[in-house]
């Protein structure tokens, strides 16, 4: 059996698959008597924490997941004294809200106190913060765009300053960059910064890439980049049409500046 593991394709024993797969309709069938609520103690210990396990690490990971972002596992959590932002950095990109809704409810659900930062490092420079609450990134797992803005300034001599009095100004202890090329520049440039500002030693930095141009390191997708290839697709499928009725050769350009993912796998 072909399928997906990760970002990868990868094959599988097809008898291998069945047997989990009739195993776990096994558990069910044994249990269909009884009615599924997710806090009884029955279903925890025995059908749901088997299928769970049979089912692969990921998928343990997905429903946690899920549990938290649903508002299934809201509860008065204990805040701790550590404060994260979130900024995006780069070009526009799909996922963009999704991203930043699914790290601030977590965030929340483990007691962190989550800031989103408007307009990227530069808002950073100007205080343009602003603590996000559970019901701010409501909806925002449909939505397009940014809502937090995005654009491609970076760390610098002129900024550095009022970067970091801004992180001690709110007690930032961590930095989530979603993002794309950009971004990691920039995160790069605050690492730097560390020897002259030794504040910024205490502050985590983390990258998540988000750009349709996939051309950050150390990731081989990055988040847009297959809706980018989508919509590709659906505009050459519009134009072949009009190339095979009039017999011409259309020229397509796409984006992605000096990586040719796009180019390569919309071709």
């Amino acid at each position: 059996m072909i399928g997906m593991k990760g970002n990868r394709v990868v094959r599988a024993p097809l008898m291998k698959c069945v047997e989990e797969v009739c195993y776990i309709s096994h558990i069910l069938e044994r249990n269909a008597n009884y009615k599924y609520v997710p806090d009884s103690t029955y279903w925890q210990a025995n059908s749901r924490a088997k299928v769970i396990e049979r089912r692969g690490g990921m998928f343990k990971e997905f429903i946690e997941m899920f549990e938290v972002l649903s508002n299934r596992r809201r509860q008065n959590v204990p805040k701790k004294d550590f404060n994260i932002a979130i900024l995006h950095s780069g070009g526009p990109s799909p996922g963009m809200n999704p991203a930043v809704r699914a790290f601030t409810r977590i965030g929340i659900d483990h007691g962190f106190g989550v800031y989103g930062v408007f307009n990227g490092f530069a808002g950073l420079a100007h205080g343009d913060l602003k603590e996000m609450s559970w019901m701010t990134v409501n909806g925002w797992a449909v939505m397009g765009g940014a809502e937090l803005g995005t654009n491609r300034s970076v760390p610098n001599d002129s900024n550095i300053a009022a970067i970091v009095d801004t992180l001690q100004k709110y007690n930032i202890r961590a930095i989530m960059m979603f993002g794309g090329y950009n971004g990691y520049v920039g995160i790069s440039n605050l690492h730097n910064y560390r020897t002259k500002y030794p504040f910024l030693q205490r502050v985590s930095m983390m990258c998540a890439p988000g750009t349709i141009a996939n051309n950050v390191p150390g990731t081989e997708g990055s988040v847009g980049a297959d809706t980018c290839l989508n919509n590709i697709l659906d505009a050459l499928d519009k134009i072949k049409q009009s190339a095979v009725a009039s017999r011409r050769l259309f020229v397509v350009e796409v984006m992605g500046a000096h990586c040719g993912y796009l180019c390569t796998m919309s071709a």
